[in-house]
């Protein structure tokens, strides 16, 4: 094939009919006939432009700002009966999505895909990769060995799909970011494994549709072929765009900082932790943690955290504290004086991403209608105090 790709699609989805294939291959023939050198243009385009994250500004050559970035997707809709035997599914239906028109090029947006969607009466999936990386010309760089993935999972609610624009669609919906060496199916089945067994961890709990009813799973790879620098670059500034859960953002489902900023806020979470962590290994270090402070005999996390402490017998009071974390939670934080849970993990997170305490303590004034002090900050980033509030944000009931 000219300008397709199987061997990279196989990678970065699955295995699909030849007949598909070639059906997209035509498609690609079709667009480069009606608007010659589109697709090399996009390939020239993507490699100057990928490593760049989404809040960066990209200085590109005249030719690229005077033509802009081609704005158009290609729609593929597979229909079988079942997900696992798609590969022996000839059946599929193709289109352009919105023909090409130019818009400027947003610093690191990567705007032209390939849209993949099968529907087998019961699940809906879509899958979503960047065009360029399916055509012949990406395929050295998709296929570099040790290279990382950086990918998204898209949590639609139900009822989303009678949305009129794509914002409206997205609303509410709830978005974790990673990263791997391996491959992003291969992790995606590890966190369902991980919800299935009744992991804590939000992307888990959200998985198993505790946050709400989920209607359909997005998968989209966002960069692909990155060096370890880069790929930590790259999620450490989409994960805080995008996903990390705060005060601010309670769709994010990631719950700890991304790339450099999350290794370094994972060495103060678990102590125990010594020399390099594999960045692809931070993931099993979180669900480890999350899962290791929620294992509380008795009374375990039950407890609104902002309860009042209620008198009780001395001996209540002591197995209360041994045994229930959001009591704990409560006594440590529940004072005007003192600082918050969200002000606790907030500042923990900030502190990782190298903002300085001038910066973090003007980021908490005024959350929980509380404004703590310097010395508190610098206290609580020392260690010296709330050493026993979790690190992250813990649903407690």
């Amino acid at each position: 094939m000219k300008y397709f790709s199987s061997k990279s699609f196989e990678k970065l989805l699955f295995p699909l009919h030849r007949e598909v294939y070639q059906r997209i291959e035509e498609l690609l023939n079709s667009l480069e006939r009606r608007h010659p050198g589109t697709l090399d243009y996009l390939v020239d385009l993507y490699r100057r432009t990928a490593i760049a994250s989404s809040v960066e500004v990209v200085n590109l050559g005249e030719r690229y700002r005077n033509f802009g970035m081609p704005i158009f997707d290609i729609l593929v809709v597979i229909r079988g009966k079942d997900f696992s035997r798609l590969r022996k599914s000839k059946h599929c239906d193709l289109k352009i999505i919105d023909h090409i028109t130019y818009g400027p090029i947003q610093s690191g947006a990567l705007q032209v895909h390939l849209l993949l969607y099968f529907f087998d009466g019961k699940h809906k999936h879509s899958f979503i990769v960047p065009l360029p990386y399916v055509l012949q010309a990406y395929e050295i760089a998709v296929n570099r060995p040790d290279s990382y993935q950086l990918y998204r999972h898209t949590l639609i609610r139900k009822n989303s799909s009678l949305a009129s624009t794509r914002v409206e669609f997205l609303r509410g919906a709830a978005i974790y970011i990673g990263l791997t060496k391996r491959s992003w199916q291969i992790r995606f089945r590890e966190h369902s494994y991980s919800a299935h067994r009744g992991s804590q961890v939000r992307f888990h709990k959200a998985l198993r549709g505790e946050y709400f009813e989920i209607d359909i799973v997005e998968h989209e790879v966002l960069r692909i072929g990155l060096t370890v620098k880069e790929a930590l670059q790259l999620e450490e500034s989409h994960v805080e765009k995008y996903s990390l859960f705060s005060e601010a953002n309670l769709n994010g489902l990631n719950m700890i900082p991304g790339g450099e900023a999350g290794l370094k806020f994972l060495h103060g979470m678990r102590k125990n932790v010594r020399g390099e962590i594999d960045p692809g290994q931070v993931e099993f270090e979180l669900e480890r943690y999350v899962n290791e402070i929620l294992r509380q005999p008795n009374e375990g996390i039950s407890g609104n955290v902002n309860r009042k402490v209620g008198a009780g017998s001395n001996e209540k009071l002591v197995q209360l504290w041994k045994n229930c974390l959001g009591f704990q939670i409560a006594v440590l934080t529940s004072n005007e004086k003192r600082l918050s849970y969200i002000q606790i993990t907030c500042a923990r997170a900030w502190a990782a991403s190298g903002w300085p305490i001038e910066k973090i303590h003007d980021g908490l004034i005024g959350r929980d209608g509380r404004k703590p002090s310097i010395e508190q900050i610098e206290n609580l980033l020392s260690g010296k105090t709330y050493f026993r509030v979790p690190f992250v944000l813990i649903d407690l009931e």
